[in-house]
């Protein structure tokens, strides 16, 4: 997909900081694309100012293109830094450039800081949704013998079923919202005293390290247990079973909708996990392709549908269905104009960054902010 063609959408913005849907095949920076989150941020930046500071949050088609064209006919030297004047843009986490959804830009180093923190220390949490290919079967697994994942098998020894209270701060995210769910996952799904379904009963957890694949000379794909390999643990949620198509004339691929629940933030970390289990995601030309290593729940279902699977090249795919879409973060976004309060938090953080007080946040009185990206996947299949 080209990335002119792409269209942002903004979910949150104050004066210090903005939250945009990004567009999937957009890079973060780099003077290589005529789109950069770095270029929609200036242009959107500049509409704000030339509007005298009001919203710009009106998500009107109107609006949204005339960010973009902007930040197409922005000068090569928008995105230097000038001489004796600080940036404008500060990010404080990043998306992958094939990769979509909720992505924080801060405007003032305040509250960079502030956002930079919650993701430093692990206290923002994250939902992403992923259509993978092939059948993930759902818990508890009992195809043909097959009852969990603790199998003797390369990566296996790290994978594991696990129900939602283990997981931490899981209810952040899934409490009180309309959880995706279908009749085929309803099985999965503890309810609460209504009968409505509110959670997921139990989740896959990938507790695999990632590090950087010796065999890739550019150093660009990551890998299970890789140079400088640091642990990494992603939660997976199936959501549901489907078909899909790369083209209309091409054939059905069987596929997995799933939520995933990063907790640490390696390099790739999704797209290596979800590789490694032997369900790669659907679009992902770097780790789509590669050799996997055996499954034995695909084994155990007599699955016949990697033959589709394999028949489709990652290229062939629009884009990567990988999609950041829910994100939940322990403060209150609105700008700190108190001077006291400011000093307060900024001595916290410090203490906590080195270590002389706990990050807590599942006090009584933490504030969160939920924020959540359109899922562009709600559709996108066949059952």
């Amino acid at each position: 997909m080209a990335s002119h063609n792409a269209m942002i959408s903004i979910i949150y913005e104050n004066d210090e900081v903005v939250v945009i849907s990004k567009p999937c095949d957009v890079p973060m920076d780099g003077d290589k694309h005529t789109i950069t989150v770095e270029r929609l941020a200036l242009a959107y930046l500049a509409m704000r100012h030339a509007i005298c500071g009001r919203e710009v949050i009106a998500n009107t088609h109107g609006v949204l293109q005339r960010i973009m064209e902007c930040a197409v006919d922005l000068p090569i030297t928008a995105t230097e830094k000038q001489k004796g004047r600080k940036k404008a843009i500060k990010f404080v986490h990043q998306l992958d450039y094939a990769t979509s959804g909720i992505l924080c830009v801060a405007f003032s180093k305040a509250t960079a800081a502030r956002l930079a923190h919650c993701f430093e220390m692990r206290t923002a949490k994250k939902a992403y949704v992923a259509v993978l290919r092939g059948t993930l079967p759902l818990p508890p697994f009992c195809n043909d013998g097959v009852t969990n994942f603790e199998l003797n098998t390369p990566y296996w020894h790290g994978v594991r079923l696990v129900p939602v209270e283990e997981v931490p701060c899981a209810h952040i995210l899934l409490d009180g919202r309309n959880y995706p769910s279908t009749e085929s996952s309803v099985g999965n799904h503890i309810c609460g005293a209504d009968g409505n379904s509110v959670w997921p009963g139990e989740l896959i957890e990938i507790n695999l390290p990632v590090g950087y694949d010796e065999s890739d000379p550019d150093e660009f794909r990551m890998t299970v247990g890789g140079r400088g390999a640091r642990d990494a643990l992603t939660y997976v949620y199936v959501v549901k079973h489907g078909y899909m198509k790369a083209s209309a004339d091409a054939a059905a691929v069987a596929v997995t909708k799933v939520v995933l629940f990063p907790q640490t933030g390696r390099r790739h970390q999704l797209r290596v996990h979800c590789s490694s289990l032997g369900f790669p995601i659907v679009g992902d030309v770097a780790y789509g392709g590669l050799k996997r290593p055996t499954s034995p729940v695909r084994d155990a279902l007599h699955c016949d549908t990697m033959k589709l699977e394999e028949a489709v090249d990652d290229c062939s795919w629009p884009r990567m269905m990988l999609h950041a879409w829910r994100l939940s973060l322990p403060l209150d976004l609105h700008p700190i104009s108190d001077g006291a309060e400011r000093h307060m938090e900024k001595r916290k953080r410090r203490r906590e960054t080195l270590g002389l007080e706990a990050a807590d946040v599942l006090k009584e009185n933490t504030t969160w902010t939920h924020l959540e990206a359109e899922d562009p996947f709600a559709e996108l299949f066949s059952s």
